[in-house]
């Protein structure tokens, strides 16, 4: 069961671009009258910041505003560059296209994101600034479908980065990626066989073993017949099946098939 503070705070822990994308994702999911209520709640969140924001919206709105900014000429390599770029995204309006435009063409698609990419960047924090703007720019209304195809493979190019760079690193302390701790040191732990399933051929009786950790429990009855139910010999079962009867059901594409097994 999946507890809701659990992912509360997982989701905290993420990455601005990791939140966006996913929380675009659910969107998505929802039904029309349930996004209709979202955007009355993120309206009345977004009243918290008008006033603070409101200069920098209009600026976002603006593509004359915007053109005589000669701070921009610096390129999206410039940290003040990528860091207004960013909340300008956060505001652009839905329909504004002839900013996004501007936009695409000035800074989202020039040499320097085909240098940085070359180069595949360090620096972490400047990495994670490039997923969090292209992840707004892939999933901003303003921009058309061949934009968010450049800013699809721009912002897969920059994960594979990440990725790669991460696999590195763990291969580097000596264990695979995936893991969070390193490879210990193994310990010599003899290896008791556990039998998962009786002989399927031939007439040959299975045999018991005994579950390793668990020596104190008594074998099973002598005339107990471990070819009548293979499930029940897997790890973490000692031997046979429960007293009561369990129900198992199969889910197939077009029936439920539902197995009943009952102790003899």
């Amino acid at each position: 069961m999946v507890c809701k503070e659990e992912v509360l705070v997982w989701f905290k822990d993420l990455e601005s671009h990791n939140r966006i994308d996913l929380v675009y994702e659910l969107l998505n999911m929802c039904l029309p009258f349930e996004v209709r209520f979202f955007g009355s709640c993120i309206e009345e969140l977004g009243r918290l910041t008008y006033l603070e924001l409101r200069g920098p919206s209009i600026t976002a709105n603006d593509v004359e505003k915007l053109s005589k900014d000669g701070s921009f000429t610096h390129g999206i390599l410039d940290e003040s560059v990528r860091h207004r770029l960013i909340i300008y995204m956060s505001l652009l309006s839905s329909n504004n296209c002839s900013v996004a435009n501007w936009f695409y063409q000035n800074l989202l698609r020039t040499d320097s994101i085909d240098e940085y990419l070359k180069e595949k960047g360090k620096d972490e924090m400047v990495h994670s600034e490039f997923l969090l703007l292209f992840t707004m720019a892939l999933h901003h209304p303003a921009f058309t479908f061949e934009q968010k195809q450049f800013f699809n493979r721009v912002l897969m190019s920059l994960i594979d980065i990440r990725e790669n760079r991460v696999s590195a690193k763990h291969s580097a302390l000596g264990y695979p990626p995936g893991f969070g701790y390193p490879t210990q040191k193994s310990m010599d732990i003899p290896v008791i066989p556990v039998k998962t399933a009786p002989t399927t051929c031939g007439d040959s009786p299975a045999i018991f073993h005994q579950p390793p950790g668990l020596s104190h429990l008594p074998p099973p009855p002598a005339n107990f017949d471990f070819s009548s139910i293979s499930m029940w010999n897997r790890p973490g079962f000692p031997y046979g099946a429960p007293e009561v009867s369990v129900c198992i059901h199969f889910f197939t594409n077009h029936s439920v098939v539902l197995l009943i097994i009952h102790r003899m």
